[in-house]
C-alpha cells in the first residue's frame, strides 16, 4: 500500500540570545541528556534551542497559561518532536505535582510563571525536583532576584545546595548524593542506603529490562540508564566492584506498642512462594508472592507490590537499593498475571502505602508491659508504620495484622473483610467503615491517609491497653467443673487478652469475641475457664484441645503442660521431662454448635510439689483447633513450640492475684490525638456531636466541617488523659451521625508550657505532633499562606492548611434603607474577638474604631459602616479573649 509520510516543519533556524543561553547552560553543566523541566514557557525559544542542541534530552514543559502550552504543543508536533523529545502541560509548577529528583536541568524563560514570587516555598519545591549528582536549575534573574533566591536557599537549609551567579543567570545546583544515599555494587547484595525508607512511591515505570544487579553508581544504573527517571543515557564502561555478602543479622528495635528495646532478627524474614527474599542491610526485598520489601530502619512491615512478580528462579536478585532509589524488574514466571516491567521507587512521605504485620508480641520471654503507643486507623486497608507509631486498621480486613482489642459500640472490630462476620459487625454495632484514597484530603493534616477513611455511627470506642495482664481474682465459692460457665465466679470480669481465633481455611473471624479465658483462685486451687468458638469446619471440633502452660521464672524451660481434649481426656507433661503425675481436675463440654469449653482446677499443692513457686507463677494458654495441624489461640503471650511432640509455649506473662502485675496496675498519662475529616457529604450544622474521653467531655458541639474549614479537610484534636487498662472514647450525637478517622495515643502528657511568643505547646502538638519539629516555630509559615504560626494561633486558623487564614471575604456598598453605607464581611472563629477600624486617609496616624469586641460565631460576620463615607479604608483585627 502507498505510504504517506507525515509532513514535518522543522524548528526554525534562529540565532538569538536564547541560542547563546542554551549553549551556555549545556556546556557549563554538561547535562545534555535525561530529563529537563522547563517551568514558565515564555516565548518557547529556550525550549526549542535545548531540543535542537541535544540528541537525547527530554524536555517537560509546564506553564499556567493554556495558550502558551497549546502553541508549544503545536510547534513541537509539527516538527515531529512532541512526545519523543518534548511534552507540555498546563499547571502551576509549584503545586503541579512534579516528581522528585528528575531534573538534570530545570530552566525557565518566565520565572514568575514558574512561581518565583512564592519565595522560599518556590525554592523548596523546585529543589526537590533537581537531580542529585549535579542537577541544576538555571533562572534568568536580576541582581536583586539572585540575592533573594540565595537568601531563600539559606533559610530553607537545603542539603547539598550550591548557588552561583552565571552571567545573567542564577544556578542552583544539587551537589553529590542525597543525604544517606550510597552506591550499590553490582551483585554484592549489600546496600546500607538510608535514603530508601518506607513509605515508597513510584518514581518511574518501564518495560522489562534486566537491570537490578548491574550496579547503581552516581545516578546511573549499569552503564546506560538513569536511576531517577529510567531514561537512557550515554553508554559508559561499568566500574569494577568488590563483591561482599557480609550482612549483619542481629540488632535491636523499639517495639512499636510497648516501647521496649528488644532483639530483632534482620536476616531474611518469612516469605511466601518461590524465589525468596534477600537482605541488603537496611532492608529486605524480593518475592513474597509478588514484589515485596521490608524497611528495617522504620520497621515498616512487609509491603507488597501486587502488580508484579519477579522470576521464579532468581526473584531475590531482581531488586536492589542504591542512590536513594529501590530499583527492580518483574520478569514474570509461569503464572499468567504478573506484568513484565522494570521500575524505580523513592521515599514519598505522603504516599498512600500499606504493609502487613502479623504479631503484636514483644518477643520477650516474660511479657508484662502496658501499651504505650498505638494508632487506630478506622476504615484503612491495612497497617502503616509512621514515625515509630504503628497504625492498626479497624475493622480488620486481613488476618495478617496485630489483633489488639478495639471495640466499637460494644462489638469487637477484629472481624475480617470480606466475610459475613464483617456484615454481622456492622449490623450489631450500628457502625460502618468507609475508605477513600488519601488524595481526597486537601489539607489540614500531615496524615491524609488517616483522615481519608473512617467509621460512621460509632458512639462508644474502647481500646485495650493491658493485653499482657494475667489476673486471677479471689472467689468465695469454687466452681463446679462441668464445662458450663454458669457459676457466679465466671462473671466476665478480668478476662485474659486472647488474640482472635482464625479459621485458616476461610480466613474468617469465628465467634462473637473469639476465644476467651478467665482465672480465679481460692486458698487451695487455681481455676481456669476457657471457651473457644466453633470452627468453620465443624467436623474437626472433636480433635480440638485446650492447653495450659504454667511455670515460674526459674523454670521457664520446663513448664507444666496441662491438656484437655474435646472428649475431656486429660494429659500432663513437664517439658523435656515426660509425663507429670501431679493431681489436677477438669470439666469439658464440646459440640459442633457450642464450641469447646474447659474448666480447670489446679491445686497449689501440686504446683509446689512440681518445684514451682506459687507466689511467682507465669502463665500462658492456647487452643488447638484440631485442623490444619495446630492453630492455637495465643493467650497472654505466646509462640507454640514442641518438645517430644508435646505442644508448649516459649513465652509467658506473670500471673498476679487480684491486681495486675508491675506497671500493668498503674494509671498512666496518655497524649491522645483524635483525627477527623468530613468526607461523607455533611456541611456546616449537619453533623454535630460531643466528644468524651474517659467519661469527661473534651469537645462540645463539635462540627468537623466548620472546625476544619470545609469538606475533605483534616483536623486533629489533642488531649491529655489518664488511663490504666482501657481508653474510652465517646462520640455523643447532637445532629447527624458522628464520624471519626483515627485515634492516636502515646504515653505522656501535653506540656502545659508556652513558647517565647506565647503559643501554647498544646497548640503545636495538635497541629505538628511535637513542639520542636521543623515548621513549628512561631515565625515560620509551613503552609505558605502568608501567616506565620503566631498569627495563625491568634487568629484561630490552621497553620497546616493554606485555605485556612484570616482575611476579608467581601467589601460592598450598601444602597438604600437603614443600612445604607459600606459593609465589610469576614470569616470568624469561635473563641476569638474581632474589631473593625478605619481611616479616611492612609496618611493619618490613627485608626478609628468602627466596632470592637465582636465575638466570633464560627461563621461569616458582616459589619456595616452607615456613615456613608466618600473615601474610607478599613482594617479588621482579631485577638484572643
Amino acid at each position: 500500500p502507498p505510504v504517506y509520510p507525515a509532513p514535518i516543519t522543522p524548528l526554525p533556524n534562529v540565532s538569538d540570545a536564547w541560542t547563546t543561553a542554551a549553549a551556555q547552560i549545556l556546556s557549563t553543566t554538561g547535562n545534555n541528556e535525561g530529563c529537563c523541566l522547563a517551568l514558565g514557557i515564555g516565548s518557547g525559544r529556550l525550549i526549542e534551542e535545548l531540543v535542537k542542541q541535544t540528541a537525547i534530552l527530554h524536555v517537560v514543559a509546564m506553564d499556567p497559561d493554556p495558550a502558551k502550552v497549546a502553541a508549544l504543543r503545536l510547534k513541537m508536533d509539527a516538527a515531529g518532536l512532541y512526545g519523543s523529545r518534548c511534552v507540555a502541560m498546563v499547571g502551576n509548577p509549584v503545586s503541579g505535582g512534579l516528581p522528585p529528583y528528575v531534573g538534570r536541568l530545570i530552566v525557565s524563560e518566565d520565572i514568575q510563571a514558574a512561581g518565583f514570587g512564592l519565595g522560599q516555598a518556590f525554592v523548596e519545591k523546585i529543589f526537590n525536583s533537581i537531580r542529585p549528582y549535579g542537577g541544576a536549575m538555571w533562572l534568568p534573574t536580576s541582581a536583586a532576584e539572585h540575592s533573594a533566591l540565595s537568601g531563600w536557599v539559606t533559610a530553607a537549609g537545603l542539603s547539598n545546595a550550591e548557588v552561583t551567579r552565571q552571567g545573567s543567570f542564577t544556578q542552583l545546583k544539587r551537589v553529590g548524593a542525597l543525604p544517606g544515599a550510597v552506591n550499590y555494587q553490582a551483585n554484592s547484595f549489600v546496600s546500607r542506603d538510608a535514603a530508601i525508607r518506607a513509605p515508597l512511591g513510584m518514581q518511574w515505570f518501564d518495560d522489562y529490562s534486566s537491570i537490578a544487579q548491574l550496579g547503581i553508581v552516581d545516578g546511573k544504573i549499569g552503564s546506560n540508564k538513569d536511576v531517577y527517571t529510567g531514561l537512557p543515557v550515554t553508554y559508559s564502561t561499568s566500574p569494577s566492584y568488590t563483591t561482599t555478602n557480609s550482612v549483619a543479622n542481629g540488632g535491636t528495635h523499639r517495639n512499636p506498642f510497648y516501647g521496649t528495646s528488644e532483639s530483632r532478627y534482620t536476616g531474611s524474614q518469612a516469605y511466601a512462594g518461590c524465589a525468596g527474599m534477600r537482605v541488603y542491610g537496611n532492608m529486605q526485598a524480593g518475592r513474597d508472592g509478588s514484589v515485596s520489601f521490608i524497611d528495617f530502619i522504620s520497621d515498616s512491615g512487609m509491603t507488597h507490590l501486587t502488580w508484579g512478580r519477579t522470576g521464579c528462579n532468581n526473584g531475590a536478585n531482581n531488586i536492589a537499593p542504591g542512590n536513594g532509589v529501590l530499583i527492580g524488574f518483574a520478569s514474570t514466571c509461569g503464572c499468567d498475571w504478573p506484568l513484565a516491567s522494570s521500575f524505580g521507587m523513592v521515599h514519598r512521605p505522603d504516599e498512600e502505602s500499606w504493609s502487613t504485620w502479623t504479631s503484636e508480641r514483644s518477643r520477650r520471654t516474660l511479657e508484662s508491659e502496658p501499651v504505650r503507643s498505638m494508632g487506630v486507623n478506622f476504615g484503612a486497608p491495612s497497617e502503616r508504620m509512621d514515625d515509630g507509631t504503628l497504625w492498626l486498621h479497624r475493622p480488620r480486613r486481613s488476618v495478617g495484622t496485630p489483633t489488639f482489642e478495639v471495640r466499637v459500640n460494644g462489638v469487637d472490630s477484629r472481624c475480617v473483610e470480606p466475610s459475613d462476620q464483617a456484615v454481622d459487625f456492622k449490623n450489631r454495632s450500628g457502625a460502618s467503615n468507609y475508605y477513600h484514597h488519601a488524595s481526597r484530603i486537601v489539607g489540614g493534616t500531615s496524615k491524609s491517609w488517616v483522615a481519608a477513611s473512617g467509621i460512621i455511627g460509632a458512639t462508644n470506642i474502647v481500646i485495650g491497653l493491658t493485653p499482657e495482664a494475667v489476673v486471677a481474682k479471689s472467689i468465695a465459692s469454687a466452681p463446679v467443673l462441668d464445662g458450663v460457665l454458669d457459676d457466679a465466679c465466671w462473671d466476665g470480669s478480668s478476662p485474659l487478652y486472647m488474640t482472635d481465633f482464625i479459621d485458616w481455611w476461610t480466613y474468617t473471624f469465628t465467634g462473637e469475641v473469639g476465644a476467651s479465658a478467665y482465672l480465679r483462685y481460692d486458698s487451695s486451687n487455681l481455676y481456669v475457664a476457657c471457651k473457644a468458638p466453633n470452627p468453620r469446619n465443624e467436623q474437626n471440633i472433636s480433635l480440638a484441645s485446650w492447653i495450659v502452660c504454667i511455670t515460674d521464672p526459674s523454670m521457664l524451660s520446663y513448664p507444666l503442660i496441662l491438656t484437655v481434649n474435646a472428649s475431656g481426656v486429660q494429659s500432663a507433661e513437664k517439658k523435656w521431662s515426660g509425663s507429670w503425675g501431679g493431681a489436677w481436675q477438669s470439666g469439658t463440654t464440646c459440640s459442633t454448635n457450642g464450641g469447646m469449653t474447659v474448666e480447670y482446677a489446679i491445686p497449689f499443692a501440686s504446683l509446689t510439689a512440681a518445684g514451682l513457686k506459687t507466689t511467682n507463677l507465669v502463665f500462658n494458654i492456647m487452643f488447638n483447633g484440631g485442623y490444619d495441624g495446630a492453630r492455637p489461640v495465643w493467650g497472654a503471650s505466646g509462640l507454640r513450640t514442641y518438645s517430644g511432640g508435646v505442644e508448649a509455649s516459649s513465652y509467658f506473662a506473670p500471673l498476679s492475684f487480684d491486681q495486675a502485675y508491675g506497671a500493668l496496675k498503674d494509671t498512666r498519662g496518655y497524649l491522645v490525638k483524635l483525627h477527623f475529616a468530613e468526607t461523607e457529604g455533611a456541611v456546616a450544622g449537619q453533623r454535630v456531636f460531643d466528644v468524651k474521653l474517659q467519661g469527661q467531655t473534651v469537645l462540645s458541639n463539635f462540627d468537623i466541617f466548620t472546625a476544619a474549614g470545609g469538606a475533605n479537610m483534616g483536623i486533629v484534636k489533642a488531649f491529655s488523659v489518664a488511663a490504666r487498662d482501657q481508653l474510652k472514647v465517646e462520640l455523643v450525637p447532637v445532629t447527624g451521625r458522628p464520624v471519626i478517622s483515627g485515634i492516636e495515643l502515646a504515653e505522656g502528657t501535653i506540656d502545659p508550657g508556652v513558647d517565647a511568643y506565647g503559643i501554647p505547646n498544646s497548640w503545636k502538638i495538635e497541629y505538628f505532633g511535637s513542639v520542636a519539629v521543623p515548621g513549628s516555630g512561631a515565625l515560620e509559615d509551613p503552609d505558605h499562606d502568608g501567616m506565620n504560626n503566631l498569627q495563625e494561633y491568634v487568629a484561630g486558623t490552621s497553620p497546616v492548611n493554606p485555605l485556612s487564614r484570616f482575611q476579608v471575604i467581601a467589601l460592598r456598598s450598601e444602597r438604600g434603607g437603614g443600612e445604607a453605607g459600606f459593609s465589610v464581611a469576614f470569616q470568624t472563629v469561635i473563641g476569638r474577638i474581632y474589631g473593625v477600624t478605619y481611616k479616611s486617609n492612609l496618611l493619618e496616624s490613627v485608626w478609628h474604631d468602627l466596632t470592637n469586641n465582636v465575638p466570633g460565631t464560627g461563621g461569616q460576620v458582616t459589619i456595616t459602616d452607615t456613615n456613608k463615607p466618600a473615601v474610607r479604608f478599613y482594617r479588621v483585627g482579631v485577638r484572643l479573649p
